[in-house]
């Protein structure tokens, strides 16, 4: 009954728990691989360590080269952009010019603590710690899509988060043999054959491996209230699916939602 939706007139009433509800119910049936009872749940944004802090953390999330991702900009909303890849990018842009070289210098100069970024909307290049680029898709993306911070409600830059977030989805949806950025030409980008570090490994790519390695539990420990699957109906909400961490295991700061 109530993976069907329950009660009914909620979802009559807010349409758009239809495609929440369907997207936690997907989540919640994915939580445990059929077949392997001694594999740790798979649970959106938390890893292994996340729910078992007896477990190594994974390396620092870092967005890798020629990903989309977000980032903030002073008096805006925060942005989507792409993370160029620092040794392909000329200093002297054809139609951008060359406002970017401070920053690509920055990047080539710490290259493992930088990001070089495309800001889309803007059209500006600039360099961000690596913190300061959250992933496309991430925890974040869907209050950033909104609009983060809420209290941005300049026209202007609502009409830039509009504009940015088209450009950012065609981007995306262009074939990456010919796809370009707005207002960056083929020349702009080549390859001038300077030594790449290492791309930092992104917890998201690591946790296969983290996971191989996790607390190995029982299928009779899962049977239990922590660790399991239920549902919950919060006031005023339809029923829900939910995970139940065990507290006595549970860490205070978590490895992609924080605190």
């Amino acid at each position: 009954m109530y993976a069907i939706g329950s009660p009914s007139d909620m979802f009559d009433k807010r349409v758009e728990l239809i495609e929440e509800f369907t997207t936690a119910l997907a989540e919640a049936n994915a939580c445990f691989q059929p077949g392997r009872p001694m594999m740790p749940p798979t649970i959106p944004y938390l890893e292994p360590s996340d729910l078992h802090k007896s477990l190594p953390a994974p390396p620092p999330l870092v967005v890798p080269f020629l990903s989309l991702g977000w980032t903030s900009k002073e008096g805006y909303t925060w942005l989507p952009v792409y993370v160029l890849d620092p040794y392909t990018v000329n200093p002297v842009l054809h139609h951008l010019g060359n406002k970017h070289a401070k920053g690509l210098h920055e990047v080539l100069s710490n290259p493992d603590n930088l990001r070089l970024v495309y800001i889309f909307g803007c059209h500006e290049i600039e360099s961000r710690p690596n913190d300061a680029v959250k992933p496309w898709q991430g925890p974040e993306h869907a209050a950033f899509v909104k609009g983060f911070p809420k209290a941005v409600k300049k026209p202007i830059a609502l009409d830039m988060l509009t504009q940015a977030l088209n450009e950012a989805k065609n981007f995306d949806s262009t074939n990456k043999a010919s796809r370009r950025l707005p207002f960056m030409n083929k020349e702009d980008i080549q390859y001038r054959g300077n030594p790449r570090p290492p791309v930092a490994t992104s917890s998201i790519e690591s946790k296969a491996a983290t996971r191989r390695a996790g607390i190995q539990d029982s299928a009779e420990q899962r049977g239990k209230r922590a660790e399991s699957l239920f549902w919950i109906k919060p006031a005023n909400q339809a029923w829900w699916p939910v995970y139940v961490c065990d507290a006595r295991t549970f860490p205070s700061n978590l490895h992609l939602l924080g605190t």
